[in-house]
């Protein structure tokens, strides 16, 4: 795991939006979104570990569950996303050269 601090990076003070912009602009937004889905589903295996455990009271078991659920969800939702993305651009393409 990279340590944000390590990178100039205030988490709490980070303007995402630019953050993001410079991303996308500097290597793609396909790697952005596909490093978003990345980190959404190792979440969601972070979580799952969590849910496991034996020792969890039940209301904070039901908590990760519903946040690992959420980010399996996310997971999903950004491929579909990113393949409706190609699926568009291909068709502006096609439909550019005819």
């Amino acid at each position: 795991m990279v340590d944000p601090k390590s990178h100039g990076l205030d988490l709490n003070t980070v303007d995402l939006t630019d953050l993001l912009l410079d991303l996308v602009r500097d290597r793609s937004f396909y790697a952005v979104l596909e490093a978003l889905t990345d980190a959404c589903e190792r979440r969601a295996q972070l979580i799952g570990k969590d849910v496991e455990r034996a020792d969890l009271d039940p209301s904070v078991k039901s908590q990760c569950a519903w946040e690992m659920d959420f980010f399996e969800c996310a997971t999903e939702q950004l491929r579909l996303a990113r393949a409706v993305l190609e699926t568009d651009a291909e068709i502006r393409r096609n439909s550019a050269t005819t």
